[in-house]
């Protein structure tokens, strides 16, 4: 499988999973062998956003019991897709890719 910290400008590995998972579409951060700006792309955070969403609406319609069991298979999966499959984008100084 194709490592997906590896800088998209320079092909190295520039940043760590903990700082991949703290980096937003909006954040940026810089690769540390070329100095690059890297983020990540807009789509993993539109699809956190619908799946929180989504267990917002299901909390009226759950019991909590359940409701807690979702919440604690949905956040740790996101996580870990968020390390393995969302890839690195390159950003242009004024902050567009």
């Amino acid at each position: 499988m194709k490592n997906t910290n590896n800088c998209p400008k320079c092909g190295e590995k520039s940043i760590s999973n903990f700082e991949k998972l703290c980096l937003g579409p909006a954040s940026t951060t810089r690769c540390s062998v070329c100095n690059t700006r890297i983020s990540v792309s807009w789509w993993p955070a539109f699809i956190m956003g619908l799946s929180l969403f989504a267990m917002y609406y299901l909390g009226s319609k759950l019991s909590l019991g359940l409701y807690f069991c979702i919440g604690i298979v949905i956040v740790p999966t996101y996580l870990y897709l968020h390390v393995k499959i969302v890839p690195l984008v390159e950003r242009k100084e004024n902050g567009y890719s």
